[in-house]
């Protein structure tokens, strides 16, 4: 789980035409088409889901709210300079969200400040099974443990439940010796 966490807001899906929106807190967001089909194909005009974003694709610069297809405001409860990077507290409605902004912000507590959100990274999960609502992914994973390289290779499906193989050994790192 990486940190900060995922923002999770509740909103409603709204289908026009080939378009599915999120509706929050008043805000529509346009989805992607990808990601329009799949909500289209999978029935949940009209039903309640789960819109997940990371800190770090809400911006609050003035270049991406200028092209941005979601923009809102809010006011700014608590800001955290950890010398890199910013992260700011606020609300949008109810719903608790950092954004991880650059340090030059000039925004701080009590600010009223424009937030974008970068739809083409917004998740949606099933608000009943948690499962995430995405297109099929294949993916091949590295991993290196105990020095050894394994591939892995599964498909992921809008289920969330996974087909695996075993892993296959493709080669041995080589082992360290110590200098003694």
């Amino acid at each position: 789980m990486g940190s900060p966490q995922m923002n999770f807001l509740d909103a409603t899906v709204k289908v026009e035409g080939d378009i599915a929106n999120l509706v929050i807190a008043g805000h529509s967001i346009p989805l992607p088409p990808a990601k329009s089909k799949k909500l289209i194909d999978g029935g949940y005009n009209g039903k309640t889901v789960v819109m997940g974003i990371r800190p770090e694709d809400v911006y609050d610069s003035e270049m991406f709210i200028e092209t941005a297809k979601c923009v809102f405001s809010s006011t700014i409860k608590v800001y955290e300079l950890l010398g890199a990077e910013v992260f700011l507290y606020f609300d949008l409605d109810e719903f608790p969200m950092t954004a991880r902004v650059d340090p030059r912000s000039n925004a701080r507590p009590g600010d009223t400040v424009k937030f974008a959100l970068d739809v083409e990274k917004i998740h949606v999960f099933d608000k009943e099974t948690e499962q995430t609502i995405e297109c099929s992914l294949k993916r091949t994973f590295y991993c290196i443990a105990n020095g050894a390289c394994e591939l892995y290779r599964f498909r992921m499906y809008p289920s969330g439940y996974h087909s695996g193989s075993t892993p296959q050994r493709s080669g041995r790192l080589p082992r360290r010796r110590n200098p003694t």
